[in-house]
């Protein structure tokens, strides 16, 4: 009897000794025998997936119980809740809740059992938001939160603005206001009412931009073709005469050309231009070059006129009579450059020299560059060396043309005549096929018309074209260009006469690419009698 009592005792001490209830009050046993097992590092959170760490030593046998669980084998989920295997199946918990797993291990007769408690909680609702938000434009929102599947879910939204609201799961919106927003989500998933926040910065529209100059205020003004855009001034001050200004390197250039635009003499016959780059915003201005640092005789017929960019880093540009200069971009106050190139009587095959120097493009990896007077006409074309090639040929050859553009996507050239038949007018990118945009009355130089500035050989006329080719619009885009009226803005010599101010009969001209409709203003612009004209092709 007292035998049988002692193997009971026995019995009952080895029970009492092995089972552990979690690792705090847990005795570690002596010997190698152990058995304990891990939880996954961090928060878990239902519906989950669970795969424990087996750290037993020296085990013979396991049995795993996992009460309240199932067992996930491959796709197929068990209703089992026991293993043997030294690490168990995919576990899975499908609702939040406390959960005890017992992990029990043998060894030559020796039993060691340890249980742990499972706290398995509630995912917090979390709000998915889109990037590059802008104003203006359908977004959708994603919200995400814990349903219980015996219970109903509701969702409501306040997107932190006026009757900005929703109760669908995941919203599409347009905000109308910019800035900064406070999203807020509140979650009622039958068991407890949960509300998460989120704060989205609201882009203003991203568009492209017009940049023009103002030949009344002197300064930089930028008009984007986003909705409900109003013109805004970039704090740049220019001289009279900002003939061309271009959007290239994320930088405002500005070409001054100075006061001597004509025949000139005393102090309008100085040297005086400049090229001038500037952040977007108009600050940081860098001067690259100034007509008034050259070497040798320089004066106002040598002043910049037009420009334009290469593929490898220099900027061009043409000046009254002179020829075209160059300079890497990067300049800073260097030397006023010596002529790269100019076109001659005798490769132009006249017998009289062929002022004046109008527009110039880089074409093909060409320089491309116009003549504006009774004896040079056309477009005629360089090598980057400094090479002539020849020129364009075609139609557009008997033109005297002030200013063009390339309209890269169509293949056609925009141009101003400004002797002659003047207006602005169209052709094919070989010179041929030429039809009239715009040279009604309103185009003619003189009283009523376009300003009468310069001299009847060399009006000043349309110095800035522009050209936005766009996909997305059904024209394909619009050719910009400035109209300066001789109401607001005419005669010489070297300071014109300011007739108006603001310019009200003045502005920037559009014409769509596709021809569908016949050149207007754009009404925000009236008011700006506009030189220099740019389209920054980047979207901001």
């Amino acid at each position: 009897m007292m035998k049988k009592y002692l193997i009971y005792l026995t019995t009952i001490i080895l029970l009492v000794a092995g089972c552990k209830q979690d690792e705090i009050s847990r005795i570690t046993p002596t010997g190698d025998f152990d058995v304990y097992f891990d939880f996954p590092i961090g928060t878990i959170t239902a519906p989950t997936k669970l795969i424990l760490t087996n750290r037993s030593r020296f085990s013979d046998r396991f049995l795993w119980k996992f009460p309240q669980g199932k067992t996930l084998v491959g796709t197929n989920l068990l209703d089992v809740s026991t293993s043997e295997k030294v690490i168990p199946d995919t576990i899975v918990y499908a609702i939040p809740g406390t959960y005890k797993i017992t992990l029990t291990g043998w060894q030559d007769g020796k039993i060691d059992s340890i249980t742990r408690d499972l706290i398995v909680r509630k995912r917090q609702p979390t709000i998915t938001a889109p990037a590059n938000i802008e104003v203006l434009n359908s977004y959708q929102f994603f919200g995400a939160a814990f349903k219980f599947p015996d219970k109903d879910i509701t969702f409501s939204w306040n997107f932190d603005e006026p009757g900005l609201v929703s109760n669908e799961q995941n919203p599409t919106v347009a905000f109308t206001r910019e800035g900064l927003h406070t999203i807020t989500l509140t979650v009622n998933d039958g068991d407890e009412v949960l509300v998460v926040t989120r704060i989205v910065d609201v882009r203003g529209e991203l568009a492209k931009s017009l940049y023009f100059t103002d030949a009344i205020t002197q300064r930089i003004y930028r008009y984007s073709f986003a909705q409900n855009a109003v013109v805004q001034q970039i704090p740049i001050s220019t001289t009279i005469h900002p003939l061309s200004i271009s959007i290239a390197n994320n930088k405002i250039y500005v070409a001054e050309t100075g006061l001597g635009l004509r025949f000139s003499s005393g102090i309008n016959a100085a040297a005086d231009g400049s090229i001038t780059s500037y952040n977007l915003n108009g600050s940081n201005p860098v001067v690259l070059t100034k007509s008034s640092v050259a070497a040798g005789t320089v004066d106002y017929r040598n002043d910049p006129w037009m420009h334009t960019f290469d593929n490898s880093g220099n900027i061009w540009w043409t000046e009254r009579n002179g020829g075209i200069r160059t300079l890497p971009v990067n300049s800073v106050e260097a030397p006023y450059p010596l002529a790269k190139m100019a076109l001659t009587a005798a490769n132009a095959g006249v017998s009289t020299a062929t002022y004046f120097d109008g527009g110039i493009q880089f074409v093909n990896n060409e320089i491309w560059l116009s003549k504006t007077a009774t004896t040079g006409k056309g477009i005629w074309r360089f090598n980057t060396d400094g090479t002539f090639i020849g020129p364009l040929g075609g139609a557009i050859m008997n033109s005297a043309i002030r200013s063009f553009v390339i309209d890269p996507v169509n293949q056609k050239i925009y141009y101003a005549v400004n002797v002659g038949a003047v207006g602005l007018y169209r052709a094919d990118i070989n010179g041929n096929n030429i039809i009239a945009i715009d040279n009604g009355a309103g185009m003619q130089i003189g009283t009523n018309g376009f300003s009468a500035e310069g001299s009847a050989n060399e009006h000043i006329y349309i110095t800035g074209l522009a050209i936005n080719n766009d996909s997305t619009l059904p024209t394909g885009g619009f050719i910009y260009y400035g109209y300066r009226s001789d109401l607001d803005i005419t005669g010489d010599p070297n300071a014109p006469t300011i007739r108006n101010r603001p310019a009200i009969n003045s502005g920037v001209k559009r014409y769509p690419l596709n021809g569908s409709a016949a050149p207007s203003f754009i009404p925000a612009t009236m008011g700006y009698a506009p030189y220099g004209i740019a389209i920054d092709n980047t979207r901001r």
